[in-house]
């Protein structure tokens, strides 16, 4: 995994998708990427909005990623397929709570 330190100050980046490797906010990194120097098992914790690669599985094993994200209330999407106005986050059937005691966290 590696990640541009300090990027996510900008924002998020205009993304376009390359075939075969997926998406990708610029061609060459503005700034040197470094490397977490994790071992199989171990957790990176960082923004989404930083840019980060891991570069494509070349081995026949299939690699596997899990995403925990954090979105405030009242939070709404605006992706293409969108309705104007953006897509409202606070769906719980769509996009549920974590629960703390039974309490909304």
């Amino acid at each position: 995994m590696w990640v541009a330190p300090g990027m996510h100050r900008n924002g998020t980046l205009l993304h376009t998708y390359i075939e075969p490797l997926g998406w990708q906010c610029f061609d060459d990194p503005p700034l040197d990427p470094v490397a977490a120097p994790i071992k199989a098992g171990d957790a990176v914790v960082f923004s989404s909005i930083a840019p980060h690669l891991t570069g494509p599985n070349v081995s026949n094993e299939i690699r596997k990623a899990y995403i925990l994200q954090f979105v405030g209330l009242g939070a709404t999407r605006f992706g293409n397929d969108d309705p104007p106005g953006g897509l409202s986050l606070d769906d719980d059937a769509k996009f549920p709570l974590v629960l703390n005691g039974g309490l909304p966290t």
